[in-house]
């Protein structure tokens, strides 16, 4: 069965093998926090709850798997 990653909570982005904080900083709106939050584990997944030390965003990432009625498409 394939697991589809999904953020369901807060602002995050997955860079390669890493999820990081995808939040503006504080002291410059342009920029994101992108401070690193987990690493993908030996399956290649990433779940669980976060919360970045640098901006204290709270991040939800959930695993669920792939709707094989859209897979077909």
């Amino acid at each position: 069965m394939r697991l589809l990653t999904f953020i369901t909570k807060g602002k995050a982005v997955i860079q390669g093998d890493s999820l990081r904080c995808a939040a503006p900083r504080a002291n410059d709106n342009r920029r994101q926090c992108n401070k690193l939050l987990a690493k993908k584990n030996e399956q290649g997944q990433i779940a669980g709850n976060f919360r970045c030390e640098r901006c204290h965003q709270e991040i939800e990432v959930k695993l669920a798997p792939a709707r094989e009625d859209l897979a077909k498409s």
